[in-house]
């Protein structure tokens, strides 16, 4: 008869047991652990950010790509300014949005190696080409250096609407510096997007180590501790899985 009871007794606890995880479950209570285990996958195992437009290397994530385009498509900016061309896939998609979206602007792309972009616009072939390619100006350098952002500054002159995406070295010093020299081309409503805030979840920056991947989150955290003129707009981290979260930084003054 004891035994029974144990046994009995065992099995009601196990099924409660059961039964509240399953509605911790439902109730949200395990959501963190999901998401960083996406992440993951996303990341370290599908590689969902290696991508191509129109034939080109395109390191971003879809969702983060279907967010730029909403942006764009609400900002309507003059000019978009990338930094890290890389192979050009953001920067030709950045082009194509803005030939269906505002025909007038234009992306200045900055990167101290602009071959690999520049070899892969002439190998493109694509309607339009010659549209898409004049909207775009690459600059061969250092993105902190002084005749780079002077060069920039000319070119946006007084322009009303300026997005900016930053995506190139991912050390700490680098991208603070990139957001203070960049910040102020952001024109009001407008965002600068810092790109791999992501990484430190597996890179974290400490001293050397990690030093050119895991920078970008702590870079923002330094940035807003010094000014009141931007903030993080978390309706732009709807998506599950991204390249930038609390990295799309709204200029609200």
């Amino acid at each position: 008869m004891q035994d029974r009871r144990f046994i009995l007794g065992l099995a009601v606890t196990s099924i409660s047991l059961v039964v509240a995880f399953y509605l911790t479950f439902l109730l949200g209570g395990f959501d963190s652990v999901v998401r960083g285990r996406a992440a993951d996958i996303a990341q370290l195992e599908n590689e969902e950010w290696v991508n191509d437009w129109f034939g080109v290397r395109l390191l971003q994530y879809p969702t983060d790509l279907m967010t730029y385009q909403q942006l764009v498509q609400e900002i309507r900016p003059d000019i978009v300014i990338e930094t890290g061309t890389y192979s050009g896939g953001l920067t030709l998609y950045l082009s194509h949005l803005l030939e269906q979206l505002h025909p007038e602007g234009k992306v200045i792309s900055v990167d101290i190696d602009t071959k690999p972009a520049r070899d892969n616009f002439a190998g493109l072939a694509v309607p339009g080409k010659a549209s898409l390619l004049e909207r775009i100006q690459l600059i061969e350098a250092s993105s902190t250096d002084p005749t780079t952002i002077a060069t920039i500054s000319e070119q946006v002159g007084s322009t009303t609407r300026v997005l900016i995406v930053l995506d190139s070295l991912h050390s700490r010093e680098n991208v603070l510096r990139e957001l203070e020299l960049y910040g102020p081309f952001v024109s009001n409503g407008s965002y600068v997007i810092v790109n791999d805030t992501h990484l430190g979840r597996w890179y974290p920056e400490s001293g050397d180590e990690n030093i050119t991947y895991g920078g970008a989150a702590l870079a923002v955290a330094d940035f807003l501790a010094k000014t009141d003129d931007f903030e993080v707009d978390r309706s732009r981290d709807r998506f599950l899985i991204s390249c930038a979260p609390g990295g799309f930084l709204k200029r609200v003054r």
